[in-house]
């Protein structure tokens, strides 16, 4: 495993893992899962639906909620503000995640 970087896992909802990937800085959580053969079921692409919510089980401060656009709908945060659900067609990874020499290892699990 690397020092620095980002490390992506998806696991389904029983918490099984459907795979891993690097993170890109660019693209969505969707788009880079689609990248590597893990399907997220999107519809609007546009954060209002909340088809493609997904829970977040490590690396909240890593992750950018409105990387491609503002949500519409909202998401759950956790007692300290951090968030505990990104809607993965338009949350990414916070692009200091790339730039500060460390490994983060995001682990998000699919609601539906």
């Amino acid at each position: 495993m690397a020092d620095t970087g980002v490390r992506v896992t998806i696991t389904n909802t029983s918490g099984a893992e459907l795979g891993s990937f690097e993170g890109n800085e660019f693209q969505s959580f969707a788009q880079m899962a689609a990248k590597h053969g893990i399907e997220i079921p999107t519809s609007c692409c546009a954060g209002a639906c909340f088809v493609c919510c997904a829970r977040i089980i490590q690396w909240h401060d890593a992750i950018q909620i409105d990387k491609l656009s503002i949500p519409l709908v909202d998401v759950e945060n956790n007692p300290d503000g951090s968030p505990r659900e990104v809607l993965s067609c338009i949350g990414g990874i916070k692009p200091e995640c790339f730039k500060d020499g460390k490994f983060h290892h995001i682990v998000l699990q699919k609601m539906l």
